[in-house]
């Protein structure tokens, strides 16, 4: 079964190391988490996996009422120019947290 959201973490998890304990990790989702419930199940199990091995996971919520997946950091933001900043800081927190 096609499920673009694990799939997604699955591919960035592996190209990028994201699973790797030892090293500062940042995954940043922008989404209104508007999932499947079976999507949101197996994207939230990857997730965990991820926090378990030290990867900070931050959602980016452009959405009023947004539904982020559990695990996550939750950032709501009301400008797309906000994020980079936004990202930076995440990135910055998840190095700190690798020291």
């Amino acid at each position: 079964m096609l499920d673009p959201y694990a799939e997604a973490i699955d591919a960035l998890s592996a190209g990028l190391g994201l699973d790797r304990p030892g090293a500062g990790r940042l995954l940043v989702i922008a989404s209104d988490g508007c999932y499947r419930p079976d999507e949101a199940a197996r994207a939230a199990e990857r997730i965990t996996a991820l926090r378990r091995a030290g990867c900070a996971v931050l959602w980016l919520a452009f959405d009023p009422d947004p539904r982020p997946l559990p695990g996550t950091t939750l950032l709501g933001l009301t400008d797309p120019a906000q994020a980079a900043t936004a990202i930076g800081k995440a990135a910055t927190a998840a190095l700190a947290a690798t020291t």
